[in-house]
């Protein structure tokens, strides 16, 4: 399957891209990309992160990605070009809270022992 090599992936997707930068239309099913709206100007896909790592960095970060060292969600993240969203969260509810302080900031400890 394509989906484990990085080359294919990327050279599918520009061949199957009509034109680059250009939106679904609203509503179309598209499994593997739940931000299909109008006003979101980024996709979640394998194909669109090796896309965008080809197009923003630099050449020896996409030979990375496209030999399968690198992920390319991580290069995005790693970046800057990508917010990194996972938050793995300790069982124990002390370590939690120093978790959600780390990631997430005081404010977010204060507002969460207000509700």
């Amino acid at each position: 399957m394509i989906k484990d090599d990085a080359e294919a992936l990327a050279l599918f997707r520009e061949a199957m891209v009509e034109r680059p930068g250009k939106r679904a239309k609203p509503g179309a099913d598209i499994a593997d990309n739940v931000s299909n709206k109008e006003k979101v100007d980024s996709g979640n896909s394998r194909a669109y992160s090796i896309d965008r790592v080809r197009r923003e960095c630099d050449e020896e970060t996409v030979q990375q990605v496209m030999s399968g060292d690198l992920s390319p969600n991580a290069t995005l993240v790693k970046a800057g070009i990508r917010d990194n969203r996972q938050v793995y969260m300790p069982h124990d509810p002390v370590k939690a809270a120093a978790k959600i302080r780390q990631q997430l900031g005081a404010a977010m400890v204060e507002a969460i022992n207000a509700s």
